[in-house]
């Protein structure tokens, strides 16, 4: 009997046991641990549903208690790990919207998995969501982070500090950060080391539309006393834009590079791929400028392809020391304002890259040392020679009504083109520069010859290709038949010529008024070399 007794009361112990675990259990969320055995489970990714903490997800109930009270357990559980790298993960399962209406942070090393945007209902100017904190280094993955203001930042007006951020991460190191959206801030979103570094990261850019500053990538000294730094992180991507009503007398920037205290200043190697930037220069007043691109404090960082549409005269404006930096462009011009102590920023565009090819030098004319005053009154350019309206033939000299030198070196060139004769048998490629002023450049005039040194006319079939954007056209009347370019610019001219082409006559000429020329030289691709003289049969 005792012996049955005893056993009783172990039967009663163990059911008493499960009792409390059960109780344990329902006291807390339910956490999805997944894994096997043990020690799966120990490196298993606890997913804690902000959801299962009472959030709505509508849009329109606040969810701030809730995704607080997620953050908390999530921050316990996170601090109970002996790996620096977390793998608790905070997820906000797939909704309309979690809106909140204080700001919030989560801590070091908790991933976030976001599948709807946060909507900041609030009216305050402060970091909205912040992840990490200053002084500690947070490893973790955060994808599909989203965030709207539900109320358009009043920008600098409101927020002079620049305090409404939308996404704020402190010192994330090789980590993988995924910024879906993030609108209508005066920061769209701020990456900072602060007392460590920010640096080894793979981060996905989306859109952000509305903002102030569309990125900032800074540093200042965190409150261990450390400097920080932002160095060494891959940006891919991005959509900048702004609409042309929101205060228009700002300027509205896409990505910022600099540091908010100047305790680091070389911030580096930092590249973005294929950012585009449309922030609707037109219409802004007062001076406002949409500008891509800044750089206060940075060396060698890269932005490549970027699309630049619809913006200020410059996709970048370069400041203090910063240095070494590389702008090119897929869409768009790609001139820069570099006002650095140093200005070795490197830019180039898609578009120009075909000048670029053709760098080898064949021929320059200095007109002011080729010109010569003829004993009869006439002017001519040595090793150059004229073609003139109404006649075939090329010409050694001109009147001297026909081109008339200015003081400072430079030659107005009236009623006649200058130029000279390229053997195009084997290179069929070229481009032509000329130092002229602006718009007072003339126009490019090029006529072909065949084998047998006859004009060749593209009446009925073009021969001569180019750029899209700058592409002579042909015409019967000037000069015995020629292409002609179509406005008074001194852009470089790209052209190719057909197979039937033996020889061009290439020169400048007058457009809309009398062209203003200094000199020209021509290129060619580095492995071709060619003949080039002035035409005239008999000199």
């Amino acid at each position: 009997m005792k012996h049955r007794w005893s056993t009783y009361v172990s039967v009663l112990s163990l059911i008493m046991s499960f009792v409390a675990v059960g109780f344990v259990l329902l006291s807390k969320p339910e956490v999805n641990v997944q894994g096997g055995n043990t020690q799966d489970a120990q490196k298993a990714k606890r997913m804690i549903d902000v959801m299962q903490f009472g959030a709505v997800g509508d849009g329109k109930t606040n969810d701030a208690l809730a995704v607080s009270q997620a953050i908390a357990y999530a921050e316990k559980l996170s601090a109970s790990q002996f790996s620096p790298e977390s793998n608790i993960v905070l997820v906000f399962p797939p909704a309309e919207g979690y809106a909140l209406d204080t700001p919030i942070q989560i801590p070091p090393n908790v991933s976030v998995e976001q599948h709807a945007p946060l909507i900041y209902t609030g009216d305050a100017y402060e970091p909205f969501v912040t992840i990490g904190e200053q002084g500690k280094t947070t490893r973790a993955s955060y994808t599909g982070l989203a965030v709207i203001r539900k109320k358009q930042s009043a920008w600098l007006s409101s927020d002079p500090a620049k305090q409404a951020i939308g996404i704020r991460i402190f010192n994330a190191t090789s980590s993988f950060i995924d910024i879906r959206q993030a609108d209508c801030f005066t920061i769209g979103s701020q990456f900072i080391g602060a007392g460590k570094g920010f640096a080894y990261n793979e981060v996905r850019l989306g859109q952000f539309i509305g903002n102030h500053i569309g990125v900032e990538l800074t540093n200042q000294k965190g409150k261990n006393g450390r400097i920080g730094w932002i160095n060494e992180n891959l940006y891919m991507g991005g959509r900048f834009s702004v609409r042309p009503s929101l205060h228009a007398n700002e300027d509205r920037i896409g990505v910022v590079i600099t540091s908010q205290d100047g305790t680091y200043k070389n911030n580096n190697n930092n590249i973005f791929i294929k950012p585009s930037f449309e922030l609707s220069q037109s219409g802004l007043v007062q001076g406002a400028e949409a500008l891509p691109i800044l750089i206060e404090h940075g060396k060698l960082n890269t932005f490549e392809y970027i699309r630049n549409e619809g913006n200020g005269t410059y996709a970048a404006r370069i400041v203090n020391g910063s240095s070494d930096n590389v702008i090119s462009t897929g869409m768009g011009a790609a001139r820069i304002d570099d006002r650095s102590l140093y200005p070795s920023t490197i830019t180039s565009s898609a578009s120009e890259r075909v000048l670029e090819e053709h760098s080898h030098l064949l021929a320059s004319y200095n007109l002011s040392e080729r010109f010569r005053m003829l004993p009869d009154g006439h002017i001519s350019f040595v090793g150059m020679s004229f073609l003139t309206d109404g006649s075939n033939d090329v010409l050694g000299s001109v009147s001297g009504q026909a081109i008339s030198r200015n003081q400072d070196g430079t030659f107005i060139v009236k009623d006649t083109a200058l130029g000279v004769m390229i053997d195009t048998r084997k290179v069929k490629s070229f481009v032509v520069k000329r130092a002229s002023p602006g718009n007072s450049a003339g126009r490019v005039v090029i006529r072909g010859y065949d084998a047998r040194g006859n004009i060749v006319n593209a009446k009925h079939g073009g021969w001569l290709k180019g750029k899209e954007e700058n592409v002579p056209y042909w015409s019967e009347k000037r000069y015995g038949g020629v292409y002609i370019t179509g406005s008074d610019n001194s852009d470089p001219l790209f052209f190719v010529v057909g197979p039937e082409v033996a020889r061009v006559w290439l020169g400048i000429a007058p457009g809309s008024g009398a062209a203003v020329v200094g000199g020209m030289a021509i290129y060619t691709k580095p492995a071709d070399y060619t003949l080039v003289s002035s035409g005239i049969c008999n000199e």
